[in-house]
């Protein structure tokens, strides 16, 4: 089985602020962001990341195959999170979505995703021993 894990742009720039991007990789392998996460994170004042995700050869950026599916989102979601829902029902279909936004939670488990968000990511980085590497206070 495949592990496909789509990340949207605000885990994303959490963990990179708190120097724990690495969590991704350690417990999924590879990564994907669509484009419009990367175009999200790479903007001021984040540019900061585009060096980041430059060095991680785990992160895939995906551009999704059809932009016309994207009208259909964008009422109450980001263009980020819209290319993560879309993207991650594209083949092969994602095993998990990492999005943070209560509304793109929703509509992504009305769509059947798996979600987590980055709250999620450090409870499974504890559980699963990664604890050495897990967030402590004063990296806050």
């Amino acid at each position: 089985m495949h592990n496909r894990v789509i990340v949207n742009s605000t885990p994303l720039i959490i963990l990179a602020n708190v120097n724990k991007l690495e969590l991704l990789q350690q417990l999924y392998g590879r990564i994907v962001i669509p484009q419009a996460v990367y175009d999200e994170v790479t903007i001021n004042p984040y540019a900061s990341i585009r060096e980041i995700i430059s060095h991680c050869p785990w992160i895939t950026i995906e551009k999704i195959s059809n932009i016309q599916e994207k009208k259909m989102y964008q009422a109450k979601l980001h263009a980020g999170e819209v290319e993560v829902m879309i993207l991650a029902q594209e083949e092969p279909p994602a095993n998990l979505v990492i999005l943070d936004d209560n509304a793109a939670k929703k509509t992504a488990k009305y769509l059947g995703l798996k979600v987590t968000g980055t709250l999620g990511v450090l409870i499974k980085a504890k559980i699963t021993d990664r604890s050495k590497t897990c967030i402590r206070q004063n990296d806050l």
